[in-house]
């Protein structure tokens, strides 16, 4: 062939973009409702990650625990993983368990080596849930002054050409019902 041009064209190919969910699953106190906590709730978070069709190496996703209140030590967990998604492995837990948390101290997940997503044929696919929970502690943070805390996830890679990406969840404290 003489003339390649001819046989040749330009594409655009958009890939979706990863995305990170938090959300109250459940909590212990059946007096609060949504996301208004008492002292001495413990709540279960959600956190859902959807990847694209892709590769990525060491996936990080991090809670970032508020002032006042604690993660329960050994309770994060994968809840539940798309058909289309391989995590990569061994997980890693930071800080390694068992650990005594304090206030406000942040819990991760590595997913170390490479991390698949392939043969997706819908959203669920590309998705995996993490467990959590945490107590609300009878804490100076948690005080009438500043009532609203929020809870925020970040999910991150080796690869990641940005910052990582964030969801937070509102929480409110409240008096409890007696």
């Amino acid at each position: 062939v003489q003339d390649q041009s001819l046989y040749e064209d330009d594409a655009t190919v958009t890939i979706a973009d990863p995305a990170i969910d938090k959300a109250l699953d459940s909590s212990s106190e059946s007096g609060t409702i949504g996301s208004a906590l008492t002292i001495g709730e413990q709540v279960t978070f959600e956190v859902t990650v959807t990847l694209p069709e892709s590769q990525c190496t060491n996936l990080t996703v991090t809670d970032n625990i508020p002032a006042g209140f604690r993660y329960e030590d050994g309770s994060l967990s994968v809840a539940s993983a798309g058909a289309a998604v391989t995590l990569g492995s061994p997980a890693s837990i930071t800080p390694d368990s068992p650990h005594a948390f304090s206030s406000g101290e942040d819990v991760s997940i590595t997913f170390s080596g490479v991390t698949t997503v392939a043969g997706a044929t819908s959203l669920a696919d590309r998705q995996f849930t993490l467990q959590l929970t945490a107590t609300v502690l009878d804490d100076a943070a948690n005080n009438w002054l500043s009532p609203a805390k929020t809870n925020t996830a970040t999910l991150d890679w080796d690869e990641n050409p940005g910052a990582p990406l964030s969801d937070d969840l509102a929480l409110t404290i409240v008096e409890p019902r007696l």
